[in-house]
Order: structure tokens, then C-alpha cells, then sequence
């Protein structure tokens, strides 16, 4: 075995425990139909270095949906999300999940990781663009009836 394959095998070791985790976060909080601030910055954590393991093996594509959904919660992180965001959110992130989990399994194959996630991407960046303009950037930009959970840091 060479250095490069030793790399690719850590690189898929450490990716799937990550999205299993991943997977059992959004599942939860799928139940409770929200997640916390520890969960929120769980997500993030993953995803960041899901994206940073991903760039360094040329991985782009894997690498590119990551920091999609990095961005995404990092901008929850920052504001609060509406209670009504979350079912559309685990369903985002939980294709995501699906996406990279198949690319890292073709990757264990020995085969080339070539979903299409451009689609994906663009369905974050639109989500991220609308959950930014309706979220506060603090409490007393809520106007009364608005239902809003999971304060960031």
C-alpha cells in the first residue's frame, strides 16, 4: 500500500464516522424538530472539516457541497433560525449527507466520486439567502408572533 492509498483510506475512515454522526444529529433533532446551539456547532465542525479533508484529497466536488452546507450553518450560528426552518433544513442536509456518503463510497470502490451535487448547491445557497433575510440578527428585531429558536453563540 502506498501513501496515497493510506491517505484515501483515513480520509474514508474519518468521512463516514463524521456523517454518521452527522446522521444521528439531524435524526434528532429531526425529532425534536429543531436543533441546539452545541448540535448547530456540531453540524458545522463536521461539515468544515468534511470540507477540508475533501479539498486536500481533490475531492472538489465532495469539498464544494461540505462548505455549502458550512455556510449554511454557519449562518445559523450567527442568527437565529425560525422554528419553521427546520423540516426544510433536515431535509437539505440530510440529502447532502446522502450524496456524500454515495461519493465516499465510490471512492472506497475505487471509482471516481462524480455525483452532480451543482443542483444541491444551489438549493443551500437559495435556502441560505432566504433563511438570511427573515432571521434576526437579535432578539429585538423579533416581531411578536415569530417563533424563533437556537441562538448562536
Amino acid at each position: 500500500m502506498n501513501e496515497q492509498d493510506s491517505m484515501i483510506e483515513i480520509f474514508i475512515y474519518e468521512s463516514q464516522q463524521l456523517l454518521q454522526t452527522l446522521e444521528d444529529v439531524l435524526l434528532q433533532g429531526e425529532k425534536e424538530h429543531k436543533l441546539n446551539d452545541e448540535e448547530i456547532n456540531e453540524v458545522f465542525r463536521i461539515m468544515h472539516t468534511i470540507k477540508g479533508s475533501a479539498a486536500m484529497m481533490s475531492f472538489d466536488n465532495l469539498a464544494s457541497l461540505s462548505h455549502a452546507v458550512e455556510d449554511l450553518f454557519s449562518q445559523i450560528r450567527e442568527k437565529k433560525a425560525r422554528k419553521d426552518d427546520w423540516d426544510d433544513l433536515f431535509d437539505i442536509v440530510l440529502s447532502a449527507s446522502d450524496m456524500l456518503k454515495a461519493d465516499i463510497a465510490k471512492i472506497q470502490a475505487g471509482k471516481d466520486p462524480d455525483s452532480d451535487s451543482n443542483a444541491l448547491i444551489d438549493k443551500i445557497h437559495r435556502y441560505l439567502k432566504l433563511i438570511s433575510r427573515h432571521a434576526p440578527a437579535k432578539p429585538d428585531d423579533v416581531e411578536a408572533g415569530d417563533e424563533f429558536i437556537a441562538q448562536a453563540d
